[in-house]
């Protein structure tokens, strides 16, 4: 059971990430890169994901939820919802996939009768209008992303990464905000904000497992 996990494994996503944004057409830049208000915002961070889930439902029976808009951040393999990149498993392997399907999106395939025509085997879920959508909505869906997204066919996963400077709350796991790059790379502004780290007995753990190398 991947939410029972205490580490989810963010670091291999980091370094793919970087070049994800030369191919994915939305923009996934900071408030701070884009000159935008800074919204003040709440980053609640617990351990895993069914943790997660807790907390968001506890939170939309609160008498603040019609007027709190709120997201929950994850890697591909919580978020993504292309059956192709879901059966790989390894995070690794999803980003990989996920990066690649963003750089074929028109490759060219001679035909029988030696033609040449172009084949799209972009990921059907990377529509630029359908993500922006979809990143409005997930703000007051929380519970039921991955529905949503298969029924509107667009990614949850690139939706709720840019549904963040909309949102008063944004959840996640430890890794993705105590981890620079993921933070940079999901535009979570240390400006104008809470910090609430669920559990935070176990945060030194966690860091260690993060940073630690074995030889």
């Amino acid at each position: 059971d991947n939410d029972s996990e205490l580490l989810i494994d963010y670091e291999s996503e980091d370094d793919l990430d970087a070049s994800s944004e030369k191919t994915v057409d939305i923009d996934e830049r900071s408030d701070d890169e884009r000159g935008c208000i800074l919204k003040p915002k709440i980053y609640y961070c617990s351990r895993t994901h069914s943790q997660l889930a807790q907390i968001a439902q506890e939170l939309c029976k609160s008498v603040h939820e019609e007027s709190t808009t709120m997201v929950t951040l994850g890697s591909r393999q919580t978020l993504c919802i292309n059956e192709s990149v879901r059966k790989l498993k390894s995070v690794g392997l999803m980003n990989e996939k996920c990066l690649d399907l963003q750089k074929e999106s028109s490759k060219v395939k001679k035909s029988d009768h030696g033609y040449s025509k172009k084949k799209n085997s972009k990921c059907p879920f990377l529509r630029r209008d359908g993500v922006e959508k979809l990143a409005d909505e997930v703000l007051y869906v929380t519970l039921d992303v991955l529905h949503l997204g298969t029924a509107v066919r667009a990614c949850p996963y690139y939706a709720c990464r840019k549904s963040v400077a909309a949102a008063d709350i944004v959840l996640m796991p430890y890794q993705m905000f105590f981890n620079r790059a993921t933070r940079n790379t999901c535009g979570l502004s240390l400006s104008e904000c809470v910090v609430i780290v669920d559990e935070a007995h176990n945060l030194l753990e966690t860091i260690e497992s993060m940073y630690r190398f074995e030889i």
